[in-house]
C-alpha cells in the first residue's frame, strides 16, 4: 500500500530511510581527529545505507543527514553542525556523500544480477527460469508453476550469481569513494589555497587503507543485513 504522503515510496520504505537517516545521525559524530580530516564510520553507514534502502532512498537519507546539519545539530564529525562546518575547507567530504551514494548505487543497480540474497532464481526440468525483483522467488516447471516452500529447494542458480554481485558492489562502492575523495580534496584545495601534493597525505591517503576494510565489511553484511530487515517487515 502506498504512502499518503508519497507516491514514491511506501511507509515500509519511508520508515527504513528514516531509520538509516537516524542511524547515520548517531554514527557519524563519532571520530577520530588525526588531521583535517577525521577518520569517521559515516561511510561505512553510507555504504550500508545503499544495500538497505536502493539509490533513491539513501540519496534522500543521505540528504536528510546533511540538512540536519546544516540547520545545527551536531550529527558531523567530532559533534559539529551548521553552515561553517559544511561550507568549511573539509565540507566538500560531506557533501561528496551524495556523490559516492549515487555512482556508488547506480553502478549496483545497474549491473547485471541473475541472483541475489533476496531474489533467488529457480529452475526445474525444461522450465524456463524466470528473474523476479527483490523478495520474489519465481519457480517454473515445464508449463506449471510451482510453488515455493521450505522444501522445495529445486535448483539454485546462487553461486556466480552471488559472486558477480560482490564484485558489483566493490567496484560500485570503490568508485563512489574515489569521486568522494574527489568531490572533497578539490573543495579543500580551493578553500585552504593548497596544493594537490599537500592536500592528498592530509585528506585521502591516511584514509585508503580504513575505506578499504570498510567496503569490505558492507560487502559482506550490507546483504545479509537488508534480507533481515526485509524479513522483519514482512
Amino acid at each position: 500500500m502506498q504512502s499518503t504522503t508519497s507516491q514514491t515510496f511506501t511507509t515500509k520504505e519511508l520508515t527504513k530511510i528514516a531509520l538509516v537517516t537516524a542511524l547515520t545521525c548517531a554514527v557519524a559524530p563519532i571520530s577520530l581527529p588525526i588531521g583535517p580530516v577525521p577518520i569517521s564510520l559515516a561511510t561505512l553507514i553510507l555504504y550500508l545505507g545503499i544495500f538497505i534502502l536502493d539509490t533513491k532512498g539513501e540519496l534522500i537519507s543521505c540528504l536528510a543527514y546533511l540538512l540536519l546539519g546544516l540547520a545545527g545539530l551536531p550529527v558531523f564529525s567530532g559533534f559539529s553542525g551548521g553552515p561553517a562546518k559544511l561550507l568549511g575547507p573539509t565540507g566538500g567530504y560531506l557533501l561528496g556523500y551524495l556523490a559516492l551514494v549515487a555512482v556508488a548505487g547506480l553502478c549496483m543497480q545497474h549491473f547485471p544480477k541473475p541472483a541475489t540474497a533476496d531474489g533467488i532464481v529457480l529452475s526445474s526440468g525444461a522450465g524456463r527460469t524466470q528473474s523476479g525483483p527483490a523478495d520474489d522467488i519465481v519457480l517454473s516447471s515445464g508449463a506449471e508453476r510451482a510453488q515455493s516452500g521450505p522444501a522445495d529447494a529445486i535448483a539454485l542458480s546462487h553461486g556466480a550469481g552471488h559472486a558477480r554481485n560482490i564484485t558489483a558492489a566493490v567496484c560500485g562502492l570503490t568508485a563512489g569513494t574515489l569521486i568522494l575523495y574527489l568531490v572533497g580534496t578539490c573543495w579543500f584545495c580551493l578553500q585552504a589555497h593548497a596544493s594537490l601534493s599537500k592536500a592528498l597525505p592530509l585528506c585521502v591517503l591516511p584514509f585508503l587503507p580504513g575505506d578499504a576494510i570498510k567496503i569490505a565489511a558492507a560487502c559482506l553484511i550490507g546483504p545479509k543485513l537488508k534480507l533481515a530487515i526485509n524479513r522483519i517487515g514482512a
